[in-house]
């Protein structure tokens, strides 16, 4: 889970066989603050210095060897308000197009903290569908190769977590960074980000290239910071999983996680076989079995706090990905009964999700007031690639997390740990953030806090039931979409990543997000065709063999006999 908001970007890759439907919506701190003023923040200048973008061959793109991708190193002065200042250097990845139609799609990948290596493999996937895009993907200044903010000693291979940061190493990798940078540090925001992003498409676009912006999960967060400062230069833009600018606050993403999952949970309830196995109320049913796991019931791992933890991260995990999530009853029941075919299944599912070592990982985030950064969840391949999170910066995610997706309230390390606590189904990154949060500098951003109003295209997509971007938080960006040419629409069946998830009854190698953007991409003025969203698959707790083989072991779903 080495994400605050990452996108997910797991394929739908478990055929299944539903029936179709019809489903569619248009719709802390121990910390003193600096509160640092962004000095970028202000508004920007009318004619930004130009870049001097020089491709190079990067020989290969999203893992495959690609002999046309190039990758540019670009000089950016660090304060963009102080051109004659500190510089930095940005990293691009740019994926020329095969038949080239003069639109160019930039693609913004999630976190806070996540690099655009990340967002290759859907590069791939977009380019594949659409041949006539040039795609970019840069790292967001402090990750990857953009003047990385990371802590050499603490992610060292050989360190105590390796590559990830534990509780103990924390201290010192923020000691580290703060040292290094300062209130310099200011510069490494949300509004630097989209500065660059602005300087970028002006510097590599030809006169009559038309620009997209794809932002996915905080990414949707900076393309409205983008939006705020250069709201008439892009043709137009996406927004997949929203994270709006006025109400996206990470410190209560536990909170949010868990009732999004509760939501889906009670719909056990209307499906027969469910039924019969959790009865008229599953939630309470999984609430009982908190308490049981807790007094020791179905130990898997050594100590009741570590199958507590299991038990609750699992689901939050499993929640992040369409096809998982149709086991979620399934779990429930099984550990319930914990007879000794559902202890095989569910120790093959922990070792799916969190490697060979589960055990260690429980060990781990079982600390009564701690965690630690761990790569993603495997169980679902990715789009294109798997395994750790590659160029993920942990102080980049922290530093722009608690200066502006922060509750005005700032809720104590404590306070975040107790909502944890009162969840059932949740990954707990709120909790993880309760630990890194404290002596950490902030800064004020003037922009943060607003969402931009722009007469531009624009296309909002969430998941009807997305645990990360919630609906009913997503749905808020509807109030500001004024433009003949801007609309909000729901996916039904989808999780996190619409892009990557809601695969269609019949054709599971695609998404009805997916094929909504590419509609947008080729017209952003089109009339959208949107009669994929009754052919998503609809989520039922119920799987293949196949699926259930994936991630149990065993062609049976419940283990009955």
């Amino acid at each position: 889970m080495a994400l605050l908001l990452a996108s997910s970007l797991a394929c739908s890759s478990a055929p299944e066989t539903p029936s179709a439907r019809d489903a569619s919506t248009d719709v802390s701190r121990d910390a003193t603050p600096t509160d640092t003023p962004a000095a970028d923040a202000a508004p920007p200048s009318d004619a930004p210095p130009r870049l001097n973008v020089k491709w190079q061959p990067c020989g290969t793109f999203g893992g495959q060897a690609d002999p046309r991708a190039l990758c540019a190193s670009v000089d950016v002065p660090l304060d963009h308000a102080n051109p004659g200042g500190e510089r930095i250097s940005l990293y691009v990845r740019h994926k020329p197009a095969l038949t080239p139609s003069g639109r160019a799609l930039w693609i913004l990948m999630g976190g806070p903290g996540q690099s655009g290596q990340d967002g290759e493999p859907l590069a791939n996937v977009l380019a594949q569908r659409d041949p006539g895009l040039d795609i970019y993907v840069p790292d967001h200044r402090g990750t990857g190769s953009s003047e990385y903010l990371g802590c050499p000693t603490a992610e060292a291979p050989d360190s105590l977590g390796g590559p990830g940061i534990l509780p103990s190493e924390w201290p010192s990798c923020r000691d580290e960074v703060v040292a290094t940078w300062g209130a310099r540090l200011r510069h490494f925001s949300a509004t630097s980000a989209a500065r660059d992003l602005r300087a970028l498409i002006d510097a590599t676009r030809a006169t009559d290239t038309r620009a997209f912006v794809l932002g996915v999960s905080y990414g949707t967060y900076l393309a409205n910071r983008y939006l705020q400062i250069a709201p008439s230069q892009p043709a137009g833009v996406i927004l997949d999983s929203v994270c709006p600018g006025d109400g996206c606050h990470l410190s209560r993403h536990d909170l949010l996680e868990d009732e999004v999952a509760r939501g889906l949970l009670a719909r056990c309830a209307d499906e027969p076989d469910c039924a019969r196995r959790l009865g008229p109320d599953p939630v309470q049913h999984l609430r009982d079995l908190h308490r049981r796991v807790a007094m020791g019931h179905c130990a898997l791992a050594p100590t009741p706090a570590q199958n507590t933890w299991l038990l609750r991260s699992a689901l939050g995990n499993m929640m992040m990905s369409a096809p998982q999530r149709r086991l979620l009853a399934a779990v429930v029941y099984r550990m319930e009964r914990c007879g000794a075919p559902d202890r095989a299944a569910l120790s093959f599912l922990y070792e799916r999700l969190y490697g060979p070592d589960w055990a260690l990982v429980a060990s781990i985030f079982a600390q009564p007031a701690a965690g630690a950064w761990l790569p993603m969840p495997t169980g679902t391949p990715p789009l294109g690639g798997g395994g750790m999170l590659q160029g993920y910066s942990f102080p980049l995610a922290i530093n722009i997390l608690t200066s502006e997706l922060w509750e005005t309230a700032d809720p104590s390390p404590a306070e975040l740990v107790r909502r944890w606590t009162e969840t059932l189904v949740c990954r707990g990154v709120a909790r993880q953030a309760s630990w890194q949060v404290p002596g950490w500098p902030r800064y004020s951003d003037p922009l943060a806090g607003r969402v931009a109003e722009t007469d531009v295209p624009l296309l909002a997509l969430n998941a009807e039931v997305d645990p990360a971007t919630p609906a009913p938080i997503a749905r808020t960006i509807a109030a500001h979409l004024h433009g003949p040419y801007q609309r909000y629409i729901e996916i039904p069946g989808a999780s996190h990543s619409v892009v990557a998830q809601g695969a269609l009854v019949g054709d599971t190698t695609t998404t009805c997000g997916r094929e909504l953007i590419l509609q947008f991409v080729r017209d952003p003025r089109a009339t959208l065709d949107t009669s994929c969203l009754a052919r998503t698959i609809p989520h039922a707790f119920a799987a293949s063999a196949q699926l259930s083989r994936l991630y149990f072991d065993t062609d049976s779903l419940w283990g009955d006999p």
